[in-house]
């Protein structure tokens, strides 16, 4: 059997676990196991709540290292460029991830470019091995930053990260040198409603029927939005 490898961040973890409402079980079948399951694959699921893209880029090709053999697709499910991973070393000697969220030390244009050059390399090096592979954007590129900054939602945002409006932020997506390089596997390129693009939430906004989210307080898919996801990326293939 082939495998499906994934990596993305809460709306794709397995053991997502919904803050706001913890006496609810989340542990329904996420959309990487419903979508293996279409595809007659095992999952390989390497996602994990609250990470950003570096993570989401470095978990996928280090697991392509260690398993170049019978890789029937490798997806990509990006997140918020504005987190930064970074790893340690534990009490036995080995990496683990943490996330800095948000990033304040650099411009939000910077991380963005940052992700672009993660989507960039990601495709090269999945047709430089030639497999089988999918990009998509699951959460909003910048808006829900922005909005969070604008409502205090964070204790301290630095003062030198430049410009946060939206005019601003646009202008450099389309000046940006991978606008252009970034093939057809990305579902929803160039990510941003405005610029003819799309994330997952934006395409199946599951913040705004109930149905698919998990509560009004937690815009995370619930079970049905999880089977939205599968059947939309399905559908793309």
């Amino acid at each position: 059997m082939k495998y499906l490898i994934v990596s993305g961040d809460s709306w794709t973890d397995t053991n997502y676990y919904s803050t706001p409402n913890p006496q609810l079980k989340c542990d329904w079948p996420k959309w990487p196991d419903l979508l293996a399951d279409k595809l007659n694959m095992q999952v390989i699921n390497l996602a994990h709540s609250g990470r950003g893209n570096e993570y989401i880029y470095s978990t996928i090709l280090d697991r392509l290292m260690q398993q170049p053999d019978n890789i029937g697709m490798v997806i990509a499910a990006w997140s918020a460029p504005e987190r930064r991973d970074y790893q340690v070393i534990g009490e036995r000697g080995d990496y683990r991830w943490h996330t800095l969220r948000p990033d304040d030390t650099a411009s939000l244009m910077y991380h963005i470019q940052k992700s672009f050059r993660f989507f960039y390399s990601f495709q090269q090096i999945c047709e430089s091995l030639n497999l089988k592979y999918k990009q998509v954007l699951m959460i909003s590129f910048f808006k829900t930053f922005l909005f969070e900054c604008a409502n205090d939602f964070f204790e301290k945002v630095g003062e030198d990260i430049g410009p946060l409006d939206e005019h601003t932020i646009l202008k450099s997506i389309i000046n940006s040198p991978y606008i252009d390089k970034i093939n057809e596997n990305f579902i929803g390129w160039p990510c941003v409603e405005e610029l003819g693009g799309y994330s997952i939430k934006d395409k199946l906004n599951p913040g705004r029927m109930s149905d698919f989210q998990i509560a009004e307080n937690d815009s995370h898919p619930s079970s049905k939005g999880q089977e939205m996801i599968a059947n939309y990326i399905y559908d793309r293939l």
